[in-house]
């Protein structure tokens, strides 16, 4: 099954866990880049508020025809209980093109993942296969391995 990782990352968690997937299991990878940058303490708050009231944003073209793949890992921080701005314009502009998907969001804090989850599958109108929350402490204090490596291994035998 050809597998794309698509994923968002403003402080690098996100990336982090995607990059792991991806070569573990030898999947292709793609980057959501916003085309507006904005950095520090103000951009945070802007990013918060977008994603709070569920605003896209401009980001850069995607160099993968979504379409090409059977499976699309997608990975978002959290931000207001919900996915990040860039994540949400992703599927926006790719939703129909996504035959089968998997998620994995990175957050602050723990048990604000369903609602994401839930948004992601309405936005996608098709059930996701699997997902997986990775909190920001457990990156920091590298807690997050074993939880990473089992996800790892769902997949690998979904697609087995």
């Amino acid at each position: 099954m050809k597998t794309l990782i698509v994923y968002y990352s403003r402080t690098g968690n996100t990336k982090k866990i995607a990059e792991t997937i991806a070569r573990e299991l030898n999947f292709d990878i793609a980057e959501i880049k916003e085309t507006k940058k904005i950095t520090g303490i103000i951009g945070w708050l802007l990013a918060g508020k977008n994603a709070l009231l569920k605003k896209t944003t401009a980001i850069g073209k995607m160099h993968h025809n979504i379409a090409d793949y059977d499976l699309i890992i997608l990975g978002t921080p959290v931000w207001a209980n919900t996915m990040a701005s860039p994540a949400r314009t992703f599927l926006y502009e790719n939703s129909t093109q996504i035959k089968k998907m998997i998620c994995f969001v990175t957050m602050g804090g723990a048990n604000n993942d369903k609602n994401t989850f839930l948004q992601i599958q309405d936005m996608c109108k098709k059930p996701m296969l699997l997902t997986a929350a990775f909190t920001a402490n457990d990156i920091k204090k590298q807690r997050y391995q074993a939880f990473l490596y089992s996800f790892i291994l769902q997949i690998k035998d979904m697609l087995a």
